[in-house]
């Protein structure tokens, strides 16, 4: 069977660069919209320069504050996307049973949808029916007394620039039940 997760052969280097490794695909539907708002920057900055607008639509010096904050806003949003895919890394000691439990936890409480859990890594999906995601996608890379945890909008399908605290929530409920497990409640 062919592997559908093509960046899985990077684990060592998500490791040491700390970061998550996306396919192609992946990596352009997660940057579309920081890419959308650069290419409508480079063609405001086309029709200034052509001079092919309308005048009395547009003014010139109207046309460069747009095509500045659409640059601007192509860049802020480039760097945003660019943190998420940074993985938060936890010094921590755990056994399989202790993290197949914390996940079970995290699993019933969070409808995760488990694809990958090997002794190197945990990837889960949780799906949503809301208009502006389709998800997410949890990443957790396991070492000897660490974990790599990642929670970023589903790659394959389209982007989604407000997580609405969604990302975070992933990691704090998972983080919150392997410490539970861990003390025993």
């Amino acid at each position: 069977m062919k592997n559908k997760y093509k960046w899985i052969d990077g684990i060592p280097i998500m490791q040491r660069k700390k970061r998550l490794k996306l396919t192609f695909e992946e990596t352009f539907t997660h940057y579309t919209y920081p890419v959308l708002f650069f290419m409508f920057a480079v063609m405001s900055v086309w029709f200034l320069i052509t001079k092919s607008y309308k005048e009395g639509a547009w003014t010139t010096e109207g046309l460069l504050i747009f095509s500045l904050t659409l640059f601007s806003l192509s860049v802020f949003l480039f760097f945003i996307q660019y943190k998420w895919l940074n993985f938060k890394e936890i010094k921590i000691t755990f056994t399989d049973k202790q993290f197949k439990e914390a996940v079970k936890r995290t699993v019933n409480e969070l409808n995760w949808k488990i694809y990958i859990d090997n002794r190197i890594l945990f990837l889960a999906k949780r799906e949503w029916c809301l208009p502006y995601s389709g998800g997410e996608q949890i990443t957790i890379i396991k070492g000897d007394n660490n974990i790599l945890i990642n929670s970023i909008f589903d790659p394959p399908l389209y982007a989604s620039i407000a997580p609405m605290g969604y990302n975070r929530r992933n990691i704090k409920i998972f983080l919150k039940n392997l410490y539970d497990v861990l003390d025993n409640k």
